[in-house]
């Protein structure tokens, strides 16, 4: 008998055939000239229309989708092509990190579909370590979205809903509570300015900023302070209650006082602005003045995020979190993860979720700190999100030092693109010593690949990637480290 026999509902992963192709990458110059490249080999070169792309998987390109649609052949129009940006980071900010500028739109597209091939990988371990049912259509289903953290997000829709107030009012609350990083402003940068973009270990500042507790329930109930009763033990008398607030504040934000940055943390800007905030929003900037009115208290306690669930399936399908600290492909995904809630309120109709709510807040009180320190050596804070840190800084060299070195003793450090540029041009060492490093081992040896411009480290690190089981992963990670 050569009939094989398995039973219907199997958790048997159906075979590779039915597993989609991996992601393409599509590079367009100003010359009109292109470059394909996907790991599975399928490469091309032309110049003028797009053409003999193959019709299964998902493409993405350096243009912005309505950009690029004008520069396929009619008969590729029906191609999942998707903007520059589904990575959450442009294909040229990723070529600008690595330091790979200068290279050929060839060698570039070969590069690129090196990570979206690893990024591929890592979503299908997710999916693995998930257990969920018929991956390879999710797996397929996460690459056609707009984009990776929009697919990422299908993961945790259904529960991240569940934190969305049933009450109109609350909903309201939530809204003017909500305030998503703060925005970057285009500034023109003169000769005597340069930009510096700070970024903490990816993965690691993710599991913290995860680590937030959020509401269990989505009803809440009110509490007025009382005339007698002083801010400090209105917020001591709530906070001791035990469950998530949200508090109804006035900040004394004075422009000619307090740094620009401030205002922009808790969303004040010209007098206007917020009026809703976190207790850690409240203590974390003692730099300021409050006045504070009442609380909004959930009617239940507390529990995990939905996305440090999801990091924590990323972290165990790819063999601990040693192993995936190590990996910048894997800091990419876990970042995509983070910033998916986000994604839910873009449209009209969606309500604020309390999980965007907290891990909105805690990550800009994360920062905060490091932003702190960069203002008083003399940089101007242009934006911050998800642990990278944006500044503009005065062209001195003593100036650059002392704010590298301060971002490396909060644990933060440069991109390996910027990081070589500043040490090319200002002829100069970036810090690499351990001792002053804030971080793990793990997130030590990726900063200060980067500090020290060193792409085979970097890269090499990353392979890890390409090891096929966690197991592998690991012992790859521990002989690394030990």
């Amino acid at each position: 008998m050569n009939l094989v026999l398995t039973n219907v509902g199997s958790s048997t992963r159906d075979t590779l055939e039915t597993r989609p192709d991996p992601i393409g990458i599509i590079l367009l110059d100003a010359f009109g000239n292109w470059e394909v490249a996907r790991r599975d080999g399928h490469v091309l070169s032309g110049s003028g229309p797009v053409m003999g792309l193959k019709r299964n998987g998902t493409w993405v390109n350096n243009l912005e989708f309505d950009d690029s649609r004008s520069v396929f052949n009619s008969d590729e129009q029906k191609l999942i092509v998707r903007g520059a940006k589904w990575f959450l980071y442009s294909l040229n900010e990723i070529l600008e990190e690595w330091g790979y500028t200068n290279l050929s739109i060839k060698k570039s597209a070969s590069f690129l579909s090196s990570v979206s091939g690893r990024v591929f990988d890592i979503t299908d371990a997710i999916l693995t370590a998930r257990k969920i049912k018929m991956p390879e259509k999710k797996l397929r289903e996460i690459c056609r979205s707009a984009s990776l953290a929009t697919g990422l997000m299908t993961l945790m829709e259904t529960s991240i809903k569940k934190t969305i107030p049933v009450d109109d009012q609350m909903r309201d609350h939530f809204e003017k509570t909500y305030q998503n990083g703060i925005s970057y402003r285009n500034e023109h940068l003169s000769d005597s300015e340069i930009r510096l973009d700070f970024r903490f270990p990816r993965l690691s500042y993710c599991l913290k900023l995860a680590s937030v507790r959020v509401p269990m329930v989505a009803e809440w109930q009110k509490a007025n302070r009382p005339e007698e009763l002083s801010q400090e033990d209105f917020l001591r008398e709530v906070s001791n209650i035990g469950r998530p607030a949200i508090f109804r504040a006035l900040f004394d934000y004075d422009r000619e006082k307090h740094p620009k940055w401030l205002g922009d943390v808790i969303g004040q800007k010209d007098g206007t602005g917020r009026s809703r905030y976190l207790f850690e929003e409240i203590v974390g900037t003692p730099e300021m003045d409050k006045h504070i009115e009442s609380a909004l208290i959930s009617k239940g306690g507390d529990t995990e995020t939905v996305v440090h669930g999801l990091l924590r399936d990323l972290v165990e399908g790819f063999g601990g979190v040693n192993s995936a600290a190590l990996s910048w492909s894997v800091g990419l995904v876990a970042e995509n993860i983070v910033a998916a809630p986000h994604r839910a309120g873009r449209s009209a109709q969606a309500a604020t979720s309390s999980e965007q709510v907290w891990l909105a807040a805690q990550d800009r009180m994360m920062m905060a700190p490091l932003m702190r320190a960069l203002t008083e050596a003399g940089c101007l804070v242009s934006s911050a999100r998800c642990g990278r840190v944006t500044v503009t800084a005065p062209r001195v060299p003593e100036v650059l030092l002392a704010a590298v070195s301060l971002a490396w003793d909060h644990g933060a450090y440069l991109p390996l693109g910027q990081a070589a540029e500043i040490s090319k041009t200002f002829s100069t060492d970036l810090p690499t010593e351990r001792s002053a490093f804030l971080g793990s081992d793990a997130d030590y040896l990726v900063a200060a690949a980067n500090h020290k411009g060193d792409k085979k480290t970097l890269w090499g690190l990353d392979a890890i990637c390409d090891l096929k089981t966690p197991k592998e992963r690991a012992d790859r990670a521990a002989s690394v480290l030990w």
